[in-house]
């Protein structure tokens, strides 16, 4: 049996309309996720920046003041510096990562958030 042209062209609406509704849950799946991972960036950014990067600061001005003292070696000090510098780079990756999750909102939505 041959399909009419109304028939066929009902079948392709139908299947547009199921394309375009598990499209539209796919943005709407992946807007949430990057939201939450959005939010857990923001988490880490807080840590580090109200407790592990003074702290870090705090144990390399220690060791620095300890290594003029002559009470440590200057590995103590290089570690301590090492250890700042890391959780510093760490802030330029959890920005680059900010910067990501906008460019993917904004290709999702057409809107800057």
């Amino acid at each position: 049996r041959i399909a009419t042209k109304e028939q066929l062209d009902s079948r392709e609406r139908d299947r547009a309309l199921v394309q375009t509704s598990t499209t539209k849950a796919d943005i709407e799946r992946r807007l949430v996720a990057i939201i939450e991972e959005a939010h857990g960036v923001q988490q880490v950014e807080q840590v580090l920046d109200t407790q592990a990067l003074p702290a870090a600061q705090a144990a390399r001005q220690a060791s620095e003041r300890m290594f003029e003292m002559g009470k440590v070696d200057i590995l103590s000090v290089l570690v301590s510096r090492r250890d700042e510098a890391m959780l510093r780079l760490k802030q330029l990756d959890l920005a680059a990562q900010e910067w990501e999750l906008m460019a993917d909102w904004t290709e999702l939505t057409g809107v800057t958030p």
